[in-house]
């Protein structure tokens, strides 16, 4: 028997794109999505990161990505937003404007319609498969439909 010591993500910089790129080709195979690769920026963000949740953080962060994506280029915003928090504070002064012009909750709820009707078409309308793919509850996916459809 021995012992295998792995650094954290964090001291492993080298390590984030590859794997980030294996976990979005993972999922898109797994969600029958064809995946055509990540934006730089969005490659920028990962490597900024400090990845408390380690390569377990990654994995779910890149699954998410891919559903956003719908198989398409991952983009920055298809990425979660404590991970964009120091990046949009530095560049996103129009992003910044956008939430003051119309207000938090109309933006959140802006958001929440697409990814909903996102999963809905990535599954077919099912909404089991749909509230599983956004990690809800299907309670909360079907008072979600009924409050925005």
């Amino acid at each position: 028997m021995f012992t295998v010591i792995l650094p954290p993500l964090r001291e492993r910089r080298e390590d984030i794109i590859p794997l980030a790129k294996f976990f979005l080709d993972k999922h898109a195979r797994e969600f029958g999505f064809g995946y055509q690769g990540m934006a730089q920026d969005a490659e920028q963000c990962l490597m900024a990161y400090p990845w408390p949740g380690n390569v377990r953080e990654l994995e779910n962060m890149m699954e998410r990505a891919i559903v956003l994506s719908g198989g398409k280029t991952v983009e920055i915003e298809h990425l979660p937003a404590d991970i964009l928090e120091d990046k949009q504070t530095k560049q996103a002064p129009t992003l910044q404007q956008n939430l003051l012009d119309t207000g938090l909750n109309l933006q959140v709820e802006q958001l929440e319609k697409r990814l909903i009707q996102e999963a809905l078409n990535k599954t077919g309308d099912n909404k089991a498969k749909a509230a599983q793919l956004l990690a809800i509850s299907e309670r909360s996916l079907w008072y979600k439909i009924k409050k925005y459809f």
